[in-house]
């Protein structure tokens, strides 16, 4: 796992949420101007996997 695909996944969770919808792609090029696709879907995947393990935590937590 490169250091890219985790720090995309903590962008992701952190930030990405917080930007107007018509900024995020430029934001996200201007962050990561040389992110690989790999990294870039890596990230996607580490930070999917996190909010469902937050998700089940919560289901379980109630």
């Amino acid at each position: 796992m490169s250091d890219q695909s985790t720090d995309f996944a903590a962008f992701l969770i952190d930030e990405y949420r917080d930007i107007p919808e018509r900024h995020r792609a430029s934001v996200v090029r201007d962050r990561f101007p040389s992110i690989s696709h790999e990294a870039f879907m890596r990230g996607f995947a580490i930070a999917e996997e996190i909010a469902v393990d937050d998700a089940r935590e919560g289901l379980l937590a109630a």
